[in-house]
């Protein structure tokens, strides 16, 4: 994935591309490729105060953030062509004639089942607790009248629910889970 695939074609180029600067455009794809702002500012000789005015400036700010996300979304479908690898791999290794190695991919790919299980019930009760934002607020995502705050900042703390959330599930919990699956397994099968 290069940093120069995120700059657009003139013909397609949005709107907010069309009113930076040569040196803001130019600087963009520095920035992106460099592991912090000081290192960029530094690459492209300019001054940090610089960075932070163009960064003020709705057209600069919405063409950082979009070339951003054209780099994350590049990155997200590598690892989901990653994934499909690794799956297979855990999936041959749990396979192997070897118990250990057996034992450590069954308690890899249960610990990834549980993961997926978790996210999957948190994904559905935001979408529930979104639905009741939005019947709260008879349809007007940007008002609630919970107490006035709007369905962004809900979502805000659903994030942070979520983190926390994630944070208290650690690789103990689910190593102490998959001791339960596999203990009850051993027992069935005596």
């Amino acid at each position: 994935m290069s940093v120069q695939s995120v700059a657009p074609e003139s013909s397609k180029m949005p709107r907010a591309e069309k009113s930076l600067s040569l040196k803001q455009k130019r600087f963009i794809p520095v920035l992106l490729a460099s592991p912090t702002v000081t290192e960029a500012c530094e690459k492209a000789a300019l001054n940090r105060a610089t960075y932070r005015r163009w960064m003020q400036q709705p057209a600069f700010a919405a063409e950082v953030q979009r070339q951003t996300d054209v780099l994350t979304d590049e990155a997200f479908m590598a690892l989901r062509v990653g994934l499909i690898d690794a799956t297979q791999t855990l999936t041959s290794l749990a396979k192997t004639g070897d118990p250990v190695v057996r034992r450590l991919a069954a308690r890899d790919v249960v610990a990834l089942v549980l993961k997926h299980r978790m996210f999957a019930e948190h994904e559905q009760r935001i979408r529930e607790l979104e639905g009741i934002a939005q019947r709260r607020t008879r349809g007007n995502p940007y008002q609630c009248d919970l107490e006035t705050e709007t369905l962004e900042e809900l979502k805000q703390k659903l994030v942070e629910l979520r983190r926390q959330s994630l944070t208290k599930c650690s690789t103990a919990d689910l190593q102490a889970e998959l001791g339960k699956r596999l203990s009850g397994a051993e027992r069935g099968q005596t």
